[in-house]
């Protein structure tokens, strides 16, 4: 048991750059249970990582993305089927696709309200996470879609997409919203 848990909890808010009271709601089993001896013990702490990562062979679907504010798929060269997110290869016939553009408006085929989500989405909260058809594509991609109010998502709704001003080459480079907000 935690002999000063005032402390205990400043020390660990001060040492992740996390509020004391979410730490305390997070260990609050640790701190005010009586957790047995060989229970894991879980403490607080933050890794800040730095790596290189490859998209290989779909890296001109972000390149696109972040450089011509375009949505690429690969369409199968033997079944004809369009792939979004794209493949390099169809996941139904093995046959090698070939990148073809896609159009800027898509189809919401189902969708959920987010109320919470992670620091990077605190200020948008709520929002719709859809997954979305993209004109063109056979295949759904999941996406946020931005909504002035979100009770008026539905099912088959039209939307448009949208990207940052400044892209990286990620999935957060777009997202969509209602397209008659357009």
């Amino acid at each position: 048991m935690i002999q000063n848990k005032e402390k205990w909890l400043e020390l660990a808010s001060k040492k992740i750059k996390v509020p004391k009271e979410l730490i305390e709601k997070a260990f609050k089993d640790e701190l005010y249970g009586n957790p047995s001896i060989d229970a894991p013990l879980e403490i607080p702490d933050s890794m800040d990582i730095t790596y290189k990562y490859s998209y290989g062979g779909i890296s001109r679907f972000f390149r696109e993305i972040r450089d011509n504010k375009q949505l690429l798929g690969s369409k199968c060269t033997h079944c004809g089927k369009v792939w979004l997110p794209p493949r390099i290869n169809c996941n139904e016939c093995y046959a090698p696709t070939e990148w073809i553009r896609l159009g800027d408006t898509a189809e919401i085929i189902t969708y959920t309200i987010v109320y919470y989500g992670t620091s990077v989405f605190y200020d948008k909260t709520p929002y719709v996470c859809a997954f979305v058809r993209v004109d063109g594509a056979d295949t759904l991609i999941m996406q946020n879609v931005f909504l002035k109010d979100i009770r008026k998502a539905r099912i088959g709704m039209k939307v448009k997409i949208q990207f940052r001003d400044e892209r990286n080459g990620d999935m957060g480079d777009f997202w969509y919203v209602p397209a008659e907000e357009v």
